[in-house]
C-alpha cells in the first residue's frame, strides 16, 4: 500500500538512476550509492567521527527537517565526489556541521546548523558549489572556503550567519577564484571577529550583504580584482 516502507540492498545498478525513500541512516552511515535519501526520523546522540558520510556521486540527502545531533567531528561529510545536494537538515554538533572535501558541483541548501567550536559549513578544495538559504549559529566561524591551491566558482547566497566566538568570522575565503557572495545577513559578536575575511583570492564579487560586527566588516588580504558593492556595514570596532 502507499504507506508501506521498503528497505533493500543493492550491489550494483550501473548507471541506472534510482531513489531510496523513507529511510533514516543510522549514526555513522556511509551513503556510497547514487540516489535520494529522505529521512523520516532523527539521528540523536551520535558520537561517530562522521554522522553521515557521502562517498558517491549524484546523491540528494533530504533530511526532511529532521535533526542530526551528537558529539562527532562532522555532521555530514562529503568526500571527493560530485553533484551532491544536502538540504533541509537541522544539525547540532561540536565541530563541523557540513564539510565538502574535494567535492564539486554540489548544493548545500536550507539547513539549520549550530556548532560549538569550528565551522558551520566548510569547503576544502571544492569547486562550483552553491551554499544557499542556510541558517548558521556558530561559536567558531560561519562558512569557510579553503584550499592550498585554488577553489573556483563557488556561490554563497541568502544565508543568515551568526557567530559568537571571540574570533568568530561570518565568511572566510582562502585561495578562491571567481566566488560570489551575495544577499547574506552576517552578525558577529566576538571582539576579534570580522564579517568577511578574504585572503589570497581574486575576482570575488561581494554584493548586497548586511553585516554587523565588532571587527572589520569586510577584510581583504593579498586579494585582487574583486568587486564590492551595495553592502550595508555596521561596525563597533575596526572598520
Amino acid at each position: 500500500d502507499a504507506e508501506s516502507e521498503y528497505i533493500f540492498n543493492v550491489s550494483s545498478l550501473g548507471n541506472y538512476n534510482y531513489s531510496v525513500r523513507g529511510f533514516t541512516p543510522p549514526c555513522g552511515y556511509d551513503i556510497n550509492y547514487s540516489g535520494t535519501v529522505t529521512m523520516t526520523d532523527e539521528i540523536l546522540g551520535c558520537n561517530q567521527d562522521y554522522m553521515i558520510n557521502i562517498t558517491s556521486d549524484n546523491v540528494v540527502l533530504n533530511c526532511n527537517n529532521r535533526k542530526i545531533e551528537g558529539t562527532g567531528n562532522y555532521g555530514i561529510y562529503v568526500d571527493a565526489v560530485n553533484n551532491v545536494t544536502v538540504k533541509n537538515c537541522n544539525i547540532n554538533i561540536t565541530d563541523y556541521g557540513i564539510r565538502y572535501f574535494e567535492a564539486n558541483n554540489g548544493t548545500i541548501d536550507n539547513n539549520n546548523i549550530s556548532v560549538e567550536t569550528n565551522f558551520g559549513i566548510h569547503l576544502n578544495t571544492a569547486n562550483s558549489n552553491k551554499i544557499t538559504n542556510n541558517n548558521i549559529h556558530s561559536n567558531g566561524h560561519g562558512i569557510w572556503i579553503y584550499s592550498s591551491s585554488n577553489n573556483y566558482n563557488n556561490t554563497i547566497k541568502n544565508n543568515d550567519i551568526t557567530t559568537s566566538g571571540s574570533q568568530g568570522t561570518g565568511i572566510l575565503l582562502y585561495s578562491s577564484l571567481n566566488s560570489t557572495i551575495t544577499n547574506n545577513n552576517i552578525t558577529t559578536n566576538g571582539n576579534s571577529g570580522h564579517g568577511m575575511w578574504i585572503s589570497s583570492s581574486s575576482t570575488v564579487t561581494i554584493t548586497n550583504n548586511n553585516i554587523s560586527t565588532i571587527g572589520a566588516g569586510i577584510y581583504l588580504v593579498s586579494s585582487s580584482n574583486s568587486t564590492i558593492t551595495n553592502n550595508n556595514l555596521t561596525t563597533k570596532g575596526n572598520s
